[in-house]
């Protein structure tokens, strides 16, 4: 079993940009859903939360089918809330460090397990997964590098810079607020923040879908 013990997986949102009519999670990257992926990445995680609204009936008799034992969240509101309120919603209990995912990612299995394990080594201090600039609508992050590593020192969707938010993180100490905006203006009231390169792929347009499917897997 992994040291950290909680994950909780955002997939309540409609993805209307991608177009398929269907949540991301169950989209298919080169013949296998996302949540596929991202349930084998997890397999170690004994308490993997799932948020769940768009068609949520499509995403539990699915996740069912793989492993039994997922817990589910509903976010009724999903039409109207961001993803850091479906991330408070299945977190509000959770007194312990935990992982948040986007459902809509493809991360690379090498990059994800030295993500774990950075974690690991000092699980007292939150980590943010952090990945090469490549989507429509990114938020960029402003980084310094230290004695001990690089911090996020802020967030920005006006200045174009190498690296993005990823969807992933580690927070240990962070809680969610119910009525925030997305997750990185939560996160943006903690920084700095340290920081870790993944290789990933979020998909979120047909562009995204055609990029994730020649690059991986």
């Amino acid at each position: 079993m992994s040291v950290i013990k909680h994950a909780i997986i955002s997939a309540a949102g409609m993805g209307t940009r991608l177009g398929m009519n269907m949540p991301k999670c169950l989209v298919e990257v080169n013949g296998k859903k996302i949540i596929d992926y991202l349930l084998e990445l997890l397999k170690n995680i004994e308490d993997i939360r799932i948020v769940v609204g768009f068609m949520e009936e499509e995403v539990i008799n699915h996740v069912k089918s793989i492993r039994s034992d997922v817990i589910f969240v509903r976010n009724p509101d999903f039409k109207f809330t961001t993803n850091s309120y479906s991330v408070h919603l299945a977190s509000k209990d959770i007194d312990e460090p935990f992982l948040i995912i986007d459902g809509d990612l493809i991360i690379n299995k090498n990059s994800f397990e030295d993500f774990l394990t950075n974690c690991e080594k000092k699980p007292e201090h939150s980590l943010i997964g952090i990945t090469k600039s490549k989507t429509e609508e990114a938020v960029f992050t402003v980084i310094k590098k230290e004695e001990h590593g690089n911090y996020i020192r802020s967030f920005t969707r006006e200045e174009h810079l190498d690296y993005e938010w990823s969807g992933l993180a580690y927070l240990n100490g962070i809680k969610i607020e119910k009525n925030g905006g997305y997750i990185f203006h939560e996160l943006e009231k903690h920084l700095p923040i340290r920081c870790e390169i993944i290789e990933c792929w979020e998909i979120d347009t047909p562009e995204d879908l055609e990029n994730a499917c020649l690059a991986c897997y």
